[in-house]
């Protein structure tokens, strides 16, 4: 019998049954905004807005005229198809693993999770409508290719930009509640109010840095950090005009059998539908006032 462990080959392993996956799969914008059906590869939106204000007096007795109202708008944007595939051999599935009774199970949600950030990657950053081809793949625009009334730039981050970013929006009707931003830009916006006042709860010795909810001249507005946005842009958006159009929800479907391993692949078709466009904005930081 060995005096140490040092030299001792039979002694156990400890291994925890417990996986630790710390990777982010919060999805700020897809959690906020709603679902809706597609019925089509392009899906479309129609949009009206009201005349505007106009002096409104007339003659006793004149003959009275109807102007014809101007034709509705519609907007659209494609569909785009995403997917995600897991496979696993019989052996890895049979074996004793720590943290996993089932392995198959297993890979199956995190390809859901990844999917689900890819969704929001999308939505957060992709540009352009793409028709696509035999060739090409569909694509959706996202918010900065849908977003174009509204552009503010700014050299930094500064409660005039925000401000100027409301009121444009609000000017065109709109009352955005949410700032979407990076974790740089969620800080320099606390920055901005915390540095000349502290809010000081002296029951919990705590000192609150952090400012989440900002009352601005346009309405209450809310900080939402998102690990997807960059430095360079903060969305100003009001949520419930913005969905997911589904034309195919997420569902898995196993693979043929072609080797000693089960295979999967989680598949959906969806779009992003953006009504009342002229009612969010887009702060572009860094490019100058």
């Amino acid at each position: 019998m060995a005096k140490y462990t040092y030299n001792e080959p039979t002694n156990r392993e400890d291994l925890t049954d417990v996986i630790t996956n710390i990777s982010p799969s919060d999805t700020p914008i897809t959690t906020m905004i709603g679902k809706t059906k597609a019925k089509a590869t392009y899906h479309e939106f129609p949009e009206d807005e009201l005349a505007a204000a106009a002096v409104n007096a007339h003659v006793e007795g004149e003959t009275d005229t109807a102007a014809d109202a101007p034709a509705r708008t519609r907007k659209g944007n494609h569909t785009q198809i995403m997917k995600r595939g897991y496979s696993v051999t019989e052996t890895q599935q049979a074996v004793d693993k720590a943290g996993v009774s089932d392995e198959y199970a297993y890979q199956m949600l995190k390809a859901m999770k990844e999917l689900g950030k890819d969704l929001e990657l999308a939505i957060t950053t992709q540009t352009e409508d793409k028709a696509g081809s035999t060739t090409e793949a569909r694509q959706f625009a996202g918010i900065p290719g849908l977003v174009t009334t509204n552009v503010v730039t700014a050299s930094s981050v500064t409660m005039n930009a925000i401000s100027d970013a409301l009121q444009k929006a609000w000017e065109k009707g709109g009352t955005p509640s949410k700032l979407i931003v990076s974790g740089t830009n969620k800080r320099a916006i606390s920055a901005l109010t915390t540095s000349n006042t502290k809010n000081i709860e002296a029951a919990k010795k705590k000192v609150v840095e952090a400012i989440d909810v900002v009352d601005t001249d346009f309405g209450r507005v809310e900080i939402v950090a998102s690990r997807f946005m960059t430095d360079k842009s903060i969305f100003v958006l009001d949520p419930s005009y913005l969905a997911v159009a589904w034309l195919r929800p997420f569902q898995k479907k196993e693979l043929p059998a072609v080797s000693d391993a089960k295979a999967g692949m989680i598949t959906g078709e969806m779009t992003l539908e953006l009504r009342g466009e002229s009612g969010q904005a887009i702060i572009s930081v860094g490019a100058g006032a």
